[in-house]
């Protein structure tokens, strides 16, 4: 079966070269690279993203939006934790913001941030003390109140933007 299909490309790459189609050829094998290099299938593990992400669902991973475009408030991004795992959180502080949760409720420089799509049951014990957060910082939450890990996370530690 490989020696087939090592054939197989071989008259497909012969083809491509004969019709002056090397070109295509070429962007195309750069393109197959650049999305591999860049992209990867990434799954859930746990409910600490529900309603809105659940446990082993999939989803593709960019490896380079973050660095391209930057990080906004509630982008959906995958992180290595304390232990050394990757995990799906949500951003909700951004680097230079006091952040302080009460109950599960997020206050950004004092002012309540609300995120729609978070619910909050048994949230009372999430409560920290008003947190300032350093140049390159952010603060992460998944959108399960009652069921999540939050904390900083600096910006060498985000894996990629989940798509």
């Amino acid at each position: 079966m490989l020696i087939t299909l090592k054939e197989d490309i071989k008259k497909i790459c012969w083809i491509l070269y004969k019709k002056d189609y090397w070109r295509v050829t070429v962007l195309l094998i750069v393109s197959i690279f650049l999305i591999k290099s860049n992209f990867k299938v990434y799954l859930v593990k746990g409910d600490s993203m529900e309603p809105n992400l659940n446990n082993h669902e999939v989803f593709i991973v960019n490896f380079l939006a973050h660095k391209i475009f930057g990080i906004k408030r509630y982008d959906v991004l995958v992180l290595i934790d304390d232990e050394g795992d990757g995990v799906v959180k949500r951003v909700v502080g951004m680097p230079k913001e006091r952040v302080k949760l009460t109950n599960g409720v997020i206050y950004i420089d004092g002012k309540r941030k609300d995120f729609p799509l978070a619910v909050y049951r048994d949230a009372m014990a999430m409560t920290t003390e008003e947190i300032t957060l350093k140049e390159g910082e952010y603060f992460f939450i998944g959108d399960n109140r009652g069921n999540t890990s939050f904390g900083i996370t600096r910006e060498e530690n985000i894996i990629g933007l989940l798509k």
